[in-house]
Parts: C-alpha cells; structure tokens; sequence
C-alpha cells in the first residue's frame, strides 16, 4: 500500500502548477473536528505536513459536507491519503500526504491538491507542501501554494503547532498557531486552541477557536470546538480497527444546525472499543507446511518465519474474538529448538484459556514432543508416527585417509575438543562418547517429562511406546491415545464441529500484525528493539559475516533510537577472531545498551564466544552450548601426490616457509602441503592452542563473572544442553526469542505491553540465486552446499586453532 501511494504522489507531482488564493485554515473546519495536534493525525497533511510524522501505518480519508447557502457554505468532497516513513533500500524516505478537496457552488467546481512531506519524531517534526488548483480557479480566486509546518512535543502533555502557506502569485500568505494540553498526559482528553492570521492583517481581526477532544472509550471520541463568530461544531468520531466513520455538525452564531460532514477512514490500524467484543467460537486456521526460519526471501521463498510465527499467535491471544487455534503441521520442516519455542508460544496461549488443535500426517519423536501441547491431535486416517528416540554417530575416516594417501594429525589437548578426531582416529574417544551420551540422555528425559504431562501419560507407559514398536500406524496411534481423532485436513471443518459445536474456522489472515497508532504518544520517543542474527560459521566474510556483522552491531549500539539489543546465535563456532570481532563490540557496549543473546540449536564453541559478554544469555532446554575450547587440525600429503603422479619441486628462504606449501592439481585449484610437522612444529602449535584456549576461558570467566578454575572445570571443550548450561551457569534462563524480547524490553526501560519496532538484521534478499534452478529441479542445493563449504572451511583454515565443534553439529545449525 505503501508504494501505491508513492507512485500516486510521484504521478500527481509531475502535473502543472496553476494560481490564485488558497483555502484557508478555517474554511477546512468541516473536515477538521479538531485542530490539526490535537486530534489523532490532522487532516493527513493537507494542512500541517509535520503532522503526517506520527502515522503508524498508510490510511484514507473520504469526507464529504452538505455545506449550507444560508451561512454562505459550499458543498465539498475530499480524500485524504498519507503513508508513515520507510525505509526502502537502505534508505529512509519521509512520511508523505496527499489530499484532494472539491468545491462545487451550482455548475462552478475546483479541485485543490496538495502534497506534504514529513520527518522528525515523536519530539520535533517538521514538514513541507506545495499545492494547486485546476477547474473553475478563477470563479474561485484559486492558486497554487506552499507550505511549511512544525510540531514540538516536548513532553507527553504539550503539543504546540506552526504552520504557514504561501501563494504563488500574491505577496501575502496566512500564518496559523496551535496549542493542545493533555492534563493527564494521554488520551483520553486533550484541550485545544488555535489561530490564523492574514499577512498585513490586525491582529485583533484574526480568527481563533478553542475546544476539546474526549476519548471516552478506546475509538470512540467526542469532539466540540468554538469559533471567534460564535459559531460551534459537535462531533463524534468511531473507530473500528481498521475503519472508521465520523460526522460532524455545524452551528451557526446562535448555535441553530446549520449543515453536516461525514467522513469514512479505511487502512491504518486504530485503537477501538470493538477489541473487547467477542464475537462467537472463532478459530484461526495456521499452516506450518515448510521451514521454519528466522528470515525469508522476498520471492520465491514459501517458508514460514518464527518471529511471525509468534506474533500471530501473541494476536490470537490478545484477541478476545479468538478462542482458539487449529494448526496443520503435515510437512512442518524445523530444528528441534525452534519447534520448542512455538511449542512454548502454544502453551503461553493455553494459559488465557484458549484451545489449541493440530493435525499431522506423520509424526517422529521431535514432532511429536511438538504436537502434544495440543489440547486435540487430530491424525490422516493413514498417517503414522514413529517415537524412536534419540541418536547420534559420527563416521570415521582414517583408513580412507591414509589409502588415500592423506596425512592428519589431530592437535587436540582437551579431552571433549571432539572437532576434528573423525580424521584421526577409527572409533569414538571416551570423551566424545560421554559429552554425546549426555546429550542424548538429557533430550529423552526432556522430551519424556514434557510429552507425559502434556498427555497424561505415565514415564514407564512413554518408555513402553518408545520401546514396543517401530512405528503406531494412525488406528494404533488412536487406539493408545496418542492421538485423539483420525480425520482428513480436507475435512477440518466438520472436524471442528464435533470438537467445538458453533465454531468457525477463520484463516490466519486475520492475524495480521499491525503498527499500533501512536496518536496518543506525545512526546514520546519511539521504542525499538535491533534482533540481530549471528548464524552459520564464525567467519570473517561468510557464514556470520564477522566484519558486517560487528559493524552494524556496532551501529545499532550507538544509537539512542534503539532500547536494546537481541543477538540471536546459531553457530557451532570456527574462527576465533571472526568470534571476537563480534564479542569485541558486546564488551565494549556491556552496561551502555542491554544486550541479550538468545542462542538458537547451537551456540557453543566460537558460538558461545558471541554469547559469553551479553547481558543476559538464553538458550532452550535442548539448546547446544559451551565447548568452551580450542583445537587444530593438520591435513598434509602423506602419499596422494604420487598416486596421482605429481611431483612438487620448492625453493626456499626461511625455516618454515615450506610448512603450508602444497602440491596442487592440474586445471583445479586444489592441494595439500607437502609434509606433517615436525616436533619443533607440533610443539609450537601446542603452545599456541593452550595459550588460545587460556584467553578463551579467561575471557568466559569475566563475561559471566565466574572463577577462572569453575570455567576451566566445566570446559575443556565439553557441550552442553541448555538446562544443563543453565544448572553450571554458562546461561541465564531458559527462553526462546520471546523470553529474549521481554527482557529487552524491561532492560530498555520498557512495560511490558509496550508496542515496539522489531528492526531485523540481516535484512532479508530478494531471492536465492544459488539455490533457485537446482530447486526447481528438486535438487536440496542448500544442505549439499553447506555441508560442502565446511568441509572446504577446514581445509582452507588448516592448522589455524580454532573454537569449532565437529562438522555433524553443523546440520542443527539454522543457517536463515
């Protein structure tokens, strides 16, 4: 909508500039049942373009007034339109107006335009406009104009407004001066006076008028206002969300009805009495078909995005219509952490005493932790489920290697720095075992905790499902009250019928997030919040993009427009400095601008390297956290080069300048040095991996405050789940991005309830250009590269020591 209404002001600017007078600030009263500061948005622009500044989303304006030949009035029509600034592409474009007003008297007609642009906050705005006019201008004394206004709210009670029109082809022009007072400081009354003077005009013959605007309800407003000539206007004003009607009456001198003005609003969202109606058995329908990410492509891109995700939900709760929500979650593709905190948003929701329905096809063990919050679970007749449990492995490569003839030695110093010994060893380390073996304990209780009270089932019964079969076909499922009906989506709404009689099923479009109108915000600086993702590889130029990562990061700290910071990490970590170029800033802002981490699947390694500083860290209960360890790797030609029949020839300078020199293919640009280290080599790179990982535990113990030899003790490279991380206190709570989002706002200084601006970081791209023509071919480009970048991501940082977790961590990283 917004780009409509800029293509209609661009359209419009390029017409051609007639003169003669204005409309004058008092001949716009019919419209205007306020002065302008007073009364939510002024007339949109059309008279004080500053006005425009505090629109929350774009809205319309149709009026019309009856006017009266007794008191010398002429018909008129207008429509107003205005649109909030924006950014697009990076760059910030003010708000904007455009109105339209006719005047008809008998077979005379003219239509006066303007245009009115805006910027500032909610303290000083200032604006601009310019105007014309075509039809029967000279009958009328029409001309074109333009126009300047300002509005200072310095605090929540005071609005003062200035504006002042020029016309083209006179030397004169009109000035006009408001002034509002809100003695309780918002709605729902506010006090109102104004005037306007003629250039070269007495003073004492300047017109003037006072009144009130009341809010009685949320919406529904009453407004009246006296004019110098003893005239009065009465009008009452209703809001409905997102339309709106007022009428206003005029009275002349002796207060006898002279003539009415309509007006209806449709776009902008507004406050309105209706919230609290409840209308029916309403259920809002909600497809989770696909992935769940944290961003989204503009085009081409049909995933869902988890913070709309909880935002839909948050205004089904908020919505006393809404009495519950019917989700379908057949092919629902999300990470286990990410499935958690929608389960958590769910239950959150059940708590206002509303109901929550799923249907599923086919269901494993994460899915069905998932599914369970549900008050019904409804099956396909030929769905199934499968409650397998939990597993980890990795592959084992060293005999592959050395009958490759690659070399590799594993410099690994700590007894759980697992990255790297798939290469080096032929069968898992007791280290490795243990910290995967407690992993995966740890998600089977969770999950068996919370799916036995979510079901009312026992422990030993949840054990008896996981352990009796392979997999519950939908009747077994049914019949073992894992699942609740078995029914078609297709079906769903007769489905509803039996489970709440006299229900109706809406779709989720009506759970549209909308900008709260700030109309009532006097004086108050807007509230934002940065949610900043860290995601993929600890890297300088890819996976977290450290150097635009910490640049923005950066930016955003410094600015007084943003309350506080929510870095959202998802890395199994990587290279150290990419890490500490983002932490860096972290440290440098901690106790200037509350920053919060919420980690995601993985945040351990270099991931928990950008957690360790922040103000409060998160993670959910099945989270990846800690490692908190160095370790390096050294693949090196051990046989390969001769197999392959190439023969390297070096010439040096310099005790090591051959180390890293490698062979390399014909045509490819691909290679391995051509020799291990040696004992002088290894004993330098174990010294350098101990000095790294010293710093790292040293820096972990001054970001959380802790013992040097505590941190030492639970690291080691060891991870961790997030309730485990919470019980040694590597995080704070346990919490998704809505708890992060809470805290944000009470450390910003914030209530609760406060409507804020989520302002997203990266922003989101037009569409995959790598992965689109292999998608189209049903090719999974996306998992088949990443997985291929880290492999060449070891390669390319070969005996560099690195705070990075094993390649398998990889795959429960949420990457978008």
């Amino acid at each position: 909508m917004k780009k409509i209404y800029g293509i209609i002001i661009l359209l419009m600017s390029a017409s051609n500039l007639f003169s003669q007078e204005f409309l004058s600030y008092y001949e716009l009263k019919d419209f205007m049942q306020a002065s302008p500061g007073a009364f939510k948005y002024g007339l949109y622009g059309y008279f004080n373009p500053a006005t425009t500044t505090y629109l929350n989303e774009p809205d319309m304006l149709f009026s019309w007034s009856e006017g009266s030949k007794d008191l010398g009035v002429n018909k008129k029509w207008g429509i107003f339109m205005a649109s909030p600034k924006s950014d697009i592409l990076a760059m910030q474009l003010p708000s904007s107006g455009y109105g339209l007003i006719s005047e008809n008297d008998g077979d005379k007609s003219v239509y006066n335009f303007r245009y009115s642009f805006g910027m500032g906050n909610r303290i000083l705005n200032l604006g601009f406009g310019f105007g014309y006019s075509f039809g029967d201008v000279k009958y009328f004394n029409r001309s074109g104009i333009l126009f300047l206004g300002g509005l200072i709210r310095p605090m929540r009670e005071i609005s003062i407004g200035l504006q002042r029109t020029f016309a083209f082809e006179k030397s004169g022009g009109e000035s006009v001066v408001e002034l509002a007072v809100r003695p309780i400081g918002t709605y729902p009354l506010a006090i109102f006076a104004d005037a306007a003077m003629f250039d070269k005009q007495n003073p004492k013959q300047a017109n003037w008028s006072a009144g009130v605007s009341w809010e009685i309800l949320d919406g529904f407003r009453l407004n009246g206002r006296y004019f110098k000539d003893k005239s009065m206007a009465l009008s009452v004003d209703i809001s409905l969300g997102n339309i709106g009607f007022s009428s206003t009456s005029q009275f002349d001198k002796e207060q006898k009805y002279g003539y009415n003005s309509y007006s209806i609003r449709l776009g902008a969202t507004d406050r309105t009495f209706a919230d609290n109606i409840s209308i029916g058995n309403t259920y809002v329908e909600m497809d989770l078909k696909g992935a769940i990410n944290y961003n989204k492509f503009i085009w081409f891109d049909n995933s869902n995005k988890l913070l709309d995700i909880l935002q839909k939900i948050d205004e089904a709760k908020k919505s006393s219509s809404i009495k519950g929500l019917v989700l379908n979650i057949s092919g629902m593709n999300a990470n286990w952490e990410i499935a958690w905190e929608v389960r958590e948003k769910l239950k959150e929701f059940k708590t206002y005493g509303k109901k929550v329905i799923m249907f599923t096809d086919r269901l494993g063990l994460v899915g069905y932790h998932f599914a369970s919050i549900a008050d019904k679970i409804i099956m396909d007749p030929q769905g199934s489920m499968s409650l397998e449990g939990f597993a980890m492995g990795r592959s084992y490569y060293k005999k592959l290697l050395d009958d490759a003839g690659i070399g590799f030695e594993e410099l690994r110093y700590f007894k759980y720095k697992s990255a790297y010994e798939n290469f080096g060893r032929e069968s898992m380390s007791d280290g490795d075992r243990e910290q995967r073996q407690k992993l995966i304990d740890d998600w089977y209780e969770f999950s068996r905790k919370e799916i036995c009270e979510s079901r009312n089932i026992t422990q030993e019964k949840f054990d008896e499902l996981v352990n009796g079969s392979l997999l519950y076909i939908a009747t077994e499922a049914l019949e073992k009250g894992l699942v609740d009906t078995l029914a078609r989506w297709n079906d769903i709404k007769d489905v509803m019928k039996n489970i709440e009689p006299k229900s109706n099923l809406l779709p989720s479009a009506v759970l549209w997030k909308s900008t709260a109108p700030t109309d009532d915000k006097w004086g108050q600086p807007a509230k934002a919040i940065a949610v900043i993702y860290a995601l993929g590889a600890c890297a300088m130029d890819d996976g977290i993009k450290a150097r635009e990562l910490s640049a923005y990061l950066k930016r955003i700290a410094e600015s007084k427009d943003i309350g506080a910071i929510i870095l959202r990490v998802d890395s199994p970590g990587g290279d150290g400095m990419a890490s500490d170029v983002v932490a860096e800033v972290v440290r440098k802002f901690k106790g200037k601008k509350p920053i919060i981490v919420s980690q995601g699947a993985v945040a351990a390694s270099g991931g928990y390297w950008l957690s360790m500083d922040a103000d409060t860290i998160l993670a959910s209960p099945v989270s990846i956290t800690g490692s908190i360890g160095v370790i390096g790797a050294w693949f090196y030609n051990k046989g390969l080069a001769d197999s392959l029949g190439i023969k390297t020839e070096i010439i040096k300078r310099g005790k090591y300048a051959d180390l890293g020199y490698p062979f390399m293919m014909p045509l490819i640009p691909i290679g391995l040095p051509n020799r291990n280290l040696n004992d002088d080599e290894k004993a330098q790179m174990e010294k350098m991996i101990k000095a790294f990982y010293k710093e790292f535990v040293t820096k972990v113990s001054n970001g959380r405050g802790m013992e040097y030899d505590k941190i030492h003790d639970i690291a080691q490279g060891r991870v961790w789940t997030g309730l485990e991380g919470k019980k040694i206190g590597l995080i704070d709570e346990l919490g998704g991005l809505d708890d992060a989002m809470r805290i944000a706002k009470e450390l910003a200084g914030y209530d609760a309830d406060d409507e804020v601006t989520v302002i997203e970081y990266p922003k989101p791209e037009l569409f995959d250009f790598n992965s689109l023509l292999p998608g189209l071919l049903g090719i999974d480009y996306r998992k088949t590269s990443e997985q291929f970048k880290m492999l060449k991501y070891r390669i390319d940082n070969n005996g560099i020591p690195m705070p990075i977790l094993p390649i398998d961590y990889f795959d429960y990283v949420q990457d978008k």
